[in-house]
């Protein structure tokens, strides 16, 4: 059996873009296979931005409605009942590819934030043995 410490000694060794990868991959698998959708909130408390003062809420609103819901699902979506259409999927694939071509052109530690800032603090944790969470 291996000891307790395993996955973390083995974290230390992975890059941020592979431990970024590995913890996307196990989120979607939970996402899919066992959240049930009774579970979600139904109402638009997030993806509203409401937990914002007023101002911000009204003025980020749009923007994080749109991005949010082009990343679930359909299946959450149509459970949720947030409307998608096909012209709304174009915007947001285009969106993504112009951020890719952004990205692309970025130096490589900013390129890796915050994936590289979470990693050292993560690393600096075991160092000094501090509590991860």
């Amino acid at each position: 059996m291996q000891q307790p410490g395993w996955y973390l000694r083995r974290l230390r060794r992975m890059s941020g873009a592979e431990v970024a990868y590995r913890v996307a991959r196990r989120v979607r698998k939970v996402s899919e296979h066992f959240v049930s959708m009774d579970v979600l909130p139904r109402d638009a408390y997030a993806t509203d931005l409401r937990f914002l003062p007023p101002f911000w809420s009204a003025l980020g609103r749009p923007f994080h409605r749109f991005v949010t819901t082009g990343f679930l699902p359909q299946r959450f979506r149509d459970e949720m009942r947030l409307p998608w259409t096909a012209a709304d999927q174009r915007r947001f694939d285009a969106l993504l590819a112009a951020l890719g071509r952004v990205v692309r052109v970025l130096p490589g530690p900013l390129r890796r934030f915050p994936f590289n800032l979470c990693l050292w603090d993560l690393r600096r944790r075991l160092r000094t043995g501090r509590p991860l969470v």
